[in-house]
């Protein structure tokens, strides 16, 4: 080993087996696969038993395999992404497979990005650009991620993309859209603050509200 070599332990590396589960179990759920899943636990209850909903998801993707070869009409960077609904209704207890998904396109890296770089840009401002992008993309297509999510897609950590999110909201003084501000859980409540703000101090009307924040009026 080389002796200048010195091991850096992350984060995740003594994270206990529980934080990594509930981090990223959502995630490793949201598949083709999950979602037929979530489907037929939503709309036939009666099917008997997860491990049968589970042989007749089976059955279906290798259909779909044989039927429908895999096509690509991504751009240079682009990958599919499978996420929760943004007009999916969240409840308490409700889990990832009873929930509704849709497959969206991310844009993990910018068509010009290769010339930010050789212009001197910064990653990290360049990695913080990216996890906004991702936000907004999916947003527009109906879906809503998470800082979990961003954290698998941009080979970070999800406090690490809460500090570039934190960052570029800042910046931009918008509010970017994801599963807890969309949804209302989990530890990104921060909306309801930014909401009061903008009603109360900043005197904006409900319509300028929404679309700052990315929030409906009817969750």
């Amino acid at each position: 080993m080389d002796p200048l070599f010195v091991h850096r332990r992350l984060p995740n590396e003594q994270a206990s087996k529980e934080y990594l589960i509930s981090s990223y179990g959502p995630a490793a759920q949201k598949t083709f696969t999950g979602a037929l899943e979530a489907f037929f636990a939503s709309e036939f209850p009666q099917l008997a038993g997860e491990r049968a909903r589970r042989s007749v998801v089976q059955g279906i993707v290798e259909m779909v395999h044989r039927f429908f070869p895999a096509t690509s009409h991504l751009r240079q960077g682009q990958t599919t992404w499978i996420s929760v609904a943004k007009n999916e209704v969240s409840s308490y207890g409700k889990t990832i497979t009873e929930t509704r998904m849709v497959p969206v396109i991310v844009s993990l890296l910018a068509a010009d990005e290769a010339q930010q770089r050789r212009d001197g840009k910064r990653l990290r401002d360049i990695k913080r650009e990216a996890v906004a992008r991702a936000c907004l993309e999916i947003d527009a297509q109906g879906g809503c991620v998470t800082g979990s999510e961003l954290a698998i897609m941009f080979k970070t950590t999800p406090p690490t993309v809460g500090k570039y999110i934190a960052e570029w909201e800042a910046e931009h003084k918008q509010l970017l859209p994801r599963r807890g501000t969309i949804h209302d859980m989990g530890p990104t409540l921060t909306h309801k603050k930014e909401i009061c703000r903008l009603l109360f101090i900043e005197g904006k009307t409900v319509s300028q509200v929404v679309n700052l924040t990315k929030h409906s009026t009817s969750v």
